[in-house]
Order: structure tokens, then C-alpha cells, then sequence
């Protein structure tokens, strides 16, 4: 009776140890966790930026710096992982909706281009979850801003006759624009083309 209550105690005992252990490691993380929510989100954006796209093109790396200016505008240089919730992503996205286009332009934005930013805006957040600077996914309770469609330019035969006959002092670029216009190419398609990708039917 004695080894039963015995092997009672030490039963006990190593339930008080594992216990133990177990709030001591949710002590850690919980502890951890309230550190990192005091990190400024600015910093995190502009490392996050770094990283993700070191070899990307440099329209997309402009793209997410204006998306930091503008959050930047918005809340000051520090953001703390503590104070982002839904409400503030609401409100960031109201305020992208009407932000000025800065430097020598009047006016706010584009929509589509706030909804680029908006949409970095979020992915930035996707990838804090994912590092553990947010305890909630917020990029997927957080309804992105609908892109328009987009109207675009063309121009008639009647004007395209008309940039055939006017006079441009750099023949190559007038040919460029026509050659761009007739076949629907970008500037920077053309850019890119080589005389084996030209087929004549």
C-alpha cells in the first residue's frame, strides 16, 4: 500500500513537472509574441519589400515603396503590429481611394492604382501572419478594392494616315509608334522583340 501511494505522489509530481513545463513554453511564446507586436510595421514593410523582391522588375519595387509612403502618410513613421486590426485596414483603404497623386499632379489617384496598393498593403500583412508578428490572418478577413475596367485608347485609321504624313526628326521613333499602333504592341515589347520572332504570313 505504501509503493501504491508512493507511485501516487510521483505520478503527481511529474504531472506538477510536465505542467510546469507546459505554461513555462506558453509563458515564452505569449511573452515573444507581445514583443514582437510592439515591432513597427514600417520597418517590417520596408525589410519585407527588400527580400521579396530583390530580382524583381523595378516598377514592382516602386509600386511597394509608394504603397509605404502612402502608408507612411496615413499613420506617421511608426506602425505597431499591436495597433492593426480591421478597422485601420478599412480606414487605410478609404484614405488610398482618395490620396493625393503627389509631386507635380493634381488630384487623387487612380482607383485601379490604389487597388495595387491596397493589394501589397495586404500582402504585406499575409506574409507578417506568416512570420508571426500577427496572431490573426487579417489579409483574408480584409476585402481588397475592386479594380475597374480600364478604358483603353485607340487610334482611327483616319488618324493614324494623319501621323504617317506629319514630320518627325527621329524617323526610328515615328516608326516605332506606328509599328506600336498597328499592332498593338507596348513600347516595351518592342523593346524586347528580335528580328526571329517576326513571322511574315
Amino acid at each position: 500500500q505504501a509503493c501504491l501511494y508512493a507511485d501516487g505522489v510521483r505520478k503527481l509530481r511529474q504531472r506538477e513537472y510536465d505542467n510546469a513545463d507546459l505554461y513555462s513554453d506558453t509563458e515564452t511564446a505569449q511573452a515573444e509574441q507581445k514583443e514582437r507586436s510592439q515591432q513597427n510595421f514600417m520597418e517590417y514593410f520596408s525589410e519585407a519589400s527588400k527580400k521579396r523582391h530583390a530580382n524583381n522588375s523595378q516598377s514592382i519595387i516602386t509600386n511597394w515603396q509608394r504603397t509605404l509612403d502612402f502608408l507612411k502618410q496615413f499613420t506617421g513613421d511608426t506602425l505597431l503590429f499591436a495597433k492593426i486590426d480591421n478597422r485601420l485596414a478599412e480606414e487605410f483603404k478609404t484614405f488610398l481611394l482618395s490620396a493625393p497623386c503627389g509631386g507635380n499632379k493634381s488630384g487623387a489617384i487612380a482607383h485601379n492604382t490604389a487597388a495595387t496598393y491596397f493589394s501589397i498593403f495586404k500582402a504585406a500583412l499575409k506574409q507578417a501572419f506568416i512570420d508571426g508578428y500577427l496572431t490573426i490572418d487579417l489579409s483574408a478577413k480584409i476585402k481588397g478594392i475592386q479594380e475597374q475596367e480600364s478604358r483603353r485608347e485607340f487610334l482611327t485609321v483616319e488618324e493614324l494616315n494623319t501621323l504617317v504624313t506629319t514630320p518627325c526628326d527621329n524617323p526610328m521613333l515615328k516608326n516605332a509608334a506606328l509599328f506600336s499602333a498597328l499592332t498593338g504592341l507596348r513600347h516595351c515589347d518592342i523593346q524586347k522583340m528580335r528580328w526571329k520572332e517576326v513571322q511574315i504570313d
